[in-house]
């Protein structure tokens, strides 16, 4: 189940809830459609796991981890809005994912107790192994809806993507992550409206820098207790001082 917050100071504009088929429901199968995914892909990845380039012999692998629970789902920015998940769940997924060895899915307990044995490997740190898809998985295909999304897309981002470029491009780039820890205990003492108000300023300033320096905010990504803010500088667009403009906007940041 998701909890979605967003925080009191939101644009109304912004502010009105959102739902997606298959999320948030209390469905007893939930966990195994999941399962089925992370099976599945790892399955597609198999014509990858060697192949040949004109820089040699490459591997493609990855690893999987799977937990089940209550999350929690934050609406938050300015420029654009970001959904950030964190809290107990995301942390457990996180550190199964990590002890989990490239090819591997790892699951939790919770999760490998509605399983079949045939379909579980061997104890590995606080999971299972999962063998193979759940035989009694269902995928049921979700209605498609006409939406905006480009709220949801960084501004730096919008112009570009609308282009529909078809080539690749390589560049010089700087890549920077801000990393945000805490969450699960902020989440515990004071409660989801606090952890909202908390992660809506940090991305706002964020936003804020990445526009006044001309840095991307290009992405987040969840991490245990926590989670990351990617940005970039030289893409899309490129300049001469790409450095000078990434430790600026950090030093706004933080300041």
């Amino acid at each position: 189940m998701a909890t979605t917050a967003e925080p009191a100071n939101a644009p109304k504009a912004m502010n009105k809830p959102t739902t997606a088929k298959g999320w948030g429901t209390d469905a007893p199968d939930q966990p195994l459609p999941a399962c089925a995914a992370a099976a599945a892909m790892q399955t597609a990845l198999r014509p990858w796991r060697r192949f040949s380039t004109d820089a040699g012999a490459m591997s493609l692998r990855m690893s999987v981890g799977v937990a089940a629970g209550d999350i929690h789902a934050f609406l938050v920015g300015e420029r654009h809005r970001e959904l950030l998940i964190g809290g107990p769940v995301v942390s457990r997924v996180v550190s199964l994912e990590a002890v989990a060895a490239a090819g591997e899915i790892v699951i939790d307990k919770a999760i490998a107790a509605t399983l079949d044995e045939r379909e579980l490997g061997a104890v590995k740190a606080d999971g299972r192994l999962l063998r193979r898809s759940p035989v009694r998985a269902l995928t049921t295909a979700s209605e498609p809806i006409e939406v905006d999304v480009s709220i949801g897309i960084p501004v730096a981002l919008r112009e570009y993507l609308t282009q529909r470029l078809d080539d690749g491009e390589h560049r010089q780039a700087v890549l920077t992550f801000v990393q945000f820890k805490g969450l699960d205990t902020l989440l515990s003492n004071e409660g989801p409206t606090a952890a909202t108000d908390a992660l809506d300023e940090l991305v706002r300033r964020v936003q804020r820098a990445c526009d006044a320096h001309g840095v991307c905010f290009l992405a987040t990504d969840l991490d245990g207790d926590g989670g990351k803010i990617l940005l970039v500088a030289g893409a899309p667009a490129a300049s001469p001082d790409d450095a000078d403009r990434t430790f600026v906007s950090l030093l706004d940041v933080l300041s």
